[in-house]
C-alpha cells in the first residue's frame, strides 16, 4: 500500500493555509513569485521517494533558459538528518548524496533523480531503495533544509542562496525565524517594553496568533530579559537579554590654560560615577580616568596638552555598578574645548 507523507513547506511569503485529514499544504496568492514549495515523502515499492515541487510560474526549460538568459546554472539540494542531497543541471546531471560532514560520494548506481519543469508542475525528486542510509533518513526527519535557484551570469534568476527549512506537521520553531535586534535603553523609572519583530521568510509574525512576549528585570538599571513564545503554527522559546541604561549627560569643556581645561557636566542621580574621554586630531579616543559620582566639574591638567597645535575633544559618560560590572550610558556629545 502506498504510503504518502504530506509535509508542509512554511517559507517566504504570507499565505493561505489550506489542511485536511490527510494532507496539509499551501495556496499562494497569484501575484506571488516565491510561493511556498510543498514537500512530499512517498514510501511504496520498496523505495523512498522525496519530491520537491516548486513555486515557479513560469516554465524552466534548459533552451529557453540559455537563450533567455545565457549560460545558466539550475541547483536544488535538501537535507535530511546528516544527509544532503544535491541536484546539478547545466552541462550534465549530477547527483551526489554525502554525510554533511564528511567527503562527497557518488551513489548513482543506487539512487534514482527525476526533474520536471512544465507550466503548473516544476519539481525534482531523489528515490533511494528502502534500507538505504539517505531512505531512514528521509522517513525519521522531522525537518528538511532546501536550498535552489537559478543561476545565471552571477545573478539569481530564480531562488536565493538561502536555507529554507520545512517542518513536518507544519510547525515551526520559533529559534529558527529572524528575530530582530534589540537595543539597551535608557533607564526612565518605567518598565522598558523594546518591541519584537520577528520574520518567517518576509512574513512578519503577529504577537498574540503567532506568539508571546514577556519582560522581566525591565524597570531598573541593569540586564532585562525577554521570553518569547511560540503560539499556534510555531514552537518553541527564545530568550533575548538587552541592557538598561543609565542617561546619558552633557558636557561643557572649557580652557583654562595651554595645559589645563575645565570639564563640566549634569549630574545624573543614581549613578556611580562618570568616565571622560579625549581625542587628538580626530584619532582614538582614550580615557582619562574615574570620576566619583559626586562631582559634576573637574579641572584636568596634563602636560602633554599643546591647544595651539592640536585640536582636543571630550566626551563623558556614566555607569552604575552591579553584579560586579558596570553599566554604561550613551556618551554625550564630544565637544571641543573653547
Amino acid at each position: 500500500m502506498k504510503i504518502l507523507k504530506k509535509i508542509t513547506a512554511l517559507f517566504l511569503s504570507a499565505v493561505v493555509l489550506v489542511t485536511s485529514l490527510t494532507a496539509m499544504t499551501f495556496t499562494a496568492s497569484a501575484a506571488d513569485d516565491y510561493a511556498a514549495p510543498v514537500v512530499d515523502v512517498i514510501e511504496a515499492d520498496g523505495k523512498v521517494k522525496i519530491k520537491v515541487t516548486l513555486p515557479f510560474k513560469e516554465l524552466i526549460d534548459r533552451q529557453e533558459i540559455n537563450a533567455r538568459y545565457g549560460k545558466s546554472k539550475l541547483y536544488f539540494s535538501v537535507t535530511f538528518g546528516d544527509y544532503k542531497a544535491e541536484l546539478w543541471f547545466s552541462s550534465s546531471s549530477r547527483v551526489y548524496t554525502y554525510i554533511v560532514n564528511g567527503a562527497s560520494r557518488m551513489e548513482t548506481n543506487q539512487i534514482t533523480a527525476d526533474a520536471k519543469f512544465i507550466t503548473g508542475g516544476k519539481y525534482f525528486s531523489i528515490t533511494y531503495p528502502e534500507g538505504h542510509k539517505c531512505a531512514d533518513a528521509i522517513s525519521n526527519a522531522d525537518k528538511y533544509i532546501l536550498e535552489y535557484y537559478l543561476l545565471s551570469d552571477n545573478r539569481y534568476i530564480y531562488g536565493d542562496d538561502k536555507e529554507h527549512i520545512y517542518y513536518k506537521g507544519g510547525v515551526r520553531d520559533i529559534a529558527d525565524l529572524k528575530i530582530n535586534e534589540i537595543d539597551d535603553l535608557v533607564y526612565t523609572g518605567k518598565s522598558r517594553k523594546p518591541t519584537v519583530k520577528i520574520y518567517d521568510g518576509d512574513k512578519r509574525l503577529s504577537k498574540g496568533t503567532d506568539y508571546t512576549v514577556s519582560y522581566k528585570n525591565n524597570k531598573k538599571i541593569g540586564k532585562a530579559t525577554i521570553t518569547i513564545k511560540g503560539k499556534g503554527d510555531y514552537t518553541g522559546t527564545v530568550k533575548l537579554n538587552f541592557n538598561i541604561v543609565p542617561e546619558a549627560t552633557t558636557l561643557t569643556v572649557t580652557k583654562k590654560s595651554e595645559k589645563k581645561v575645565r570639564c563640566q557636566w549634569e549630574p545624573v542621580v543614581n549613578v556611580d560615577g562618570y568616565q571622560i574621554y579625549y581625542s587628538v586630531n580626530g584619532g582614538k579616543y582614550k580615557k582619562m580616568g574615574d570620576i566619583s559620582a559626586d562631582k559634576k566639574s573637574i579641572i584636568i591638567k596634563k602636560n602633554s596638552f599643546d591647544f595651539e597645535k592640536n585640536t582636543y575633544k571630550f566626551k563623558i559618560r556614566s555607569y552604575v555598578e552591579k553584579d560586579g560590572e558596570k553599566i554604561y550610558s550613551p556618551f554625550s556629545t564630544a565637544v571641543k574645548a573653547k
